[in-house]
């Protein structure tokens, strides 16, 4: 088993930094004491070293990612356009983080009390990334968090057996001299072998960047949202500009099997520029037009769309900080009937980036410690695409349509069903009208015949007259 512990450090933060005093080392131990910084921690497994149900899973399986968001999880990678792999993708909403730490916590040695803290820690982390990788027999479990748990800050003190090898970096942004590049600086130790922190600094290529500060975007559903609901997408000023001529601006949404797309309208050209979107790159998972909920086995769909560049078409902004909206039409399936007449659904928050070529012909994605793989939007790009990513504001707003909670990247739809308490009213009056109609059909088609028969006997009388 191996640990890598990065904290990575905001310099504007934390002014005069010393890393003997916040991070201290010894043969089997870390202390860690006031350090305000984000933190990520890799665990590498080799497969004996797993529960047996998942070593014996791995057996036939060749890769594996899943990737699973505070308040929303999803895992792994569409197919490309083409492509003859078998990867699959499915999604689930997770309310929290709690089940998986329990889990793994019920495979921890009862006497390992840093297994049993390590899985607690777990419910408050901002994402953790499972990777199963089948050429070096290894797990990847990746935890990361944007701040500690004593107001911001981490205060730590940790024991590591023997045969664990535990890296600890104290690392920092640097000025890249490459745009596509990242580079790091600060201190690196491993427990047991150094008795301080040793300076470092290094760059790396990286496929994913923060587009400028300030960059943002807003979504929500319009109200009511009905059985054709509509997905709204704010952008600030700022995102409109380009990183540089051969990027396409994207949105990618992962949909519940309770909401679809219908593609065949966005083949409209005409329907997409009232959209402000530039067409439907991508579709997959559930998208059948008439199937009910009750009837859709898969986990739902997943759509890529490229935003319309051209905004003289653009809807006028509300506000002086949002330059473009776009809207995405959706479509309600039939849910199962409740009390009340309505019911609520989740979906994840779209995912908004710039998609471009390298900037550099000897670009190589390959090389990053921190690369994040199986996101499910960039297996529909090639190897050396670049995305800056635009920031979603999370806003904090309840009404009775539908709910946003504060930190939550997820959107709480409330959508109208079949209400249990009125449907005797529906069977009531659909069998009356059923039978007014059998009774009307069977007076027109018999009708006609016995009036006929009355003419024929008149006739008979006066011929016999």
């Amino acid at each position: 088993m191996k640990h890598r512990i990065t904290y990575l450090r905001d310099t504007s933060k934390d002014g005069d930094f010393d890393p003997r005093q916040k991070l201290k080392v010894w043969k089997n131990s870390m202390k860690v004491s006031e350090l305000v910084a984000a933190k990520e921690h890799r665990v590498t497994f080799s497969i004996s070293e797993l529960p047996e149900e998942l070593n014996l899973g791995s057996r036939t399986t060749y890769e594996l990612c899943a990737d699973i968001l505070h308040q929303k999880a999803f895992s792994t990678q569409p197919i490309r356009p083409g492509s003859t792999s078998s990867v699959a993708q499915w999604y689930t909403f997770l309310s929290s983080l709690q089940g998986l730490s329990k889990y793994i916590a019920e495979a921890c040695p009862p006497s390992y009390e840093k297994c049993l803290s390590a899985t607690s820690s777990l419910i408050s982390a901002d994402y953790v990334d499972i990777d199963y990788e089948n050429d070096s027999r290894s797990v990847i479990f990746t935890s990361f968090w944007t701040s500690g748990p004593q107001q911001g800050a981490w205060e730590e003190m940790t024991d590591y057996p023997d045969h664990e090898r535990v890296e600890v970096g104290l690392l920092h942004q640097e000025p890249a001299e490459d745009k596509d590049e990242i580079k790091l600086g600060g201190w690196l130790t491993v427990v047991g072998y150094d008795k301080n922190p040793k300076p470092t600094l290094f760059g790396f290529p990286s496929r994913h960047h923060a587009l400028t500060p300030g960059s943002t975007f807003h979504t929500n559903f319009d109200t009511p949202t009905g059985l054709h609901p509509t997905l709204r997408i704010s952008l600030s000023p700022s995102v409109l500009t380009s990183p540089n001529p051969t990027c396409s601006l994207h949105t990618y949404l992962t949909l519940p099997s309770a909401l679809f797309i219908d593609r065949h309208a966005f083949s409209d050209p005409l329907f997409l520029r009232s959209h402000n979107l530039a067409g439907l790159r991508s579709v997959s998972g559930a998208t059948d037009l008439e199937a009910p909920d009750w009837a859709i086995e898969n986990w739902g769909s997943a759509a890529l769309f490229e935003l319309a560049r051209n905004i003289t078409n653009a809807a006028s902004p509300k506000s002086a900080t949002v330059a473009l909206e776009v809207t995405i039409p959706l479509h309600l399936r039939y849910l199962t009937p409740s009390s009340g007449g309505y019911a609520n659904t989740t979906l994840p928050y779209p995912v908004v980036f710039w998609a471009c070529d390298a900037t550099s012909e000897t670009f190589k994605p390959k090389g990053n410690p921190f690369d994040r793989t199986g996101l499910s939007y960039d297996a529909l790009f090639d190897e050396g695409t670049i995305f800056h990513h635009i920031e979603p504001v999370v806003a904090t707003a309840v009404s009775g349509k539908q709910a946003d909670t504060e930190g939550r990247l997820a959107l709480d739809v409330r959508v109208p069903v079949l209400d249990l308490e009125k449907a005797w009213y529906v069977e009531s009056v659909t069998g009356l009208i059923v039978a007014l109609g059998v009774i009307w059909v069977l007076w027109k088609s018999f009708g006609p015949l016995e009036r006929t028969g009355e003419r024929s006997k008149k006739s008979q009388k006066v011929r016999k007259a």
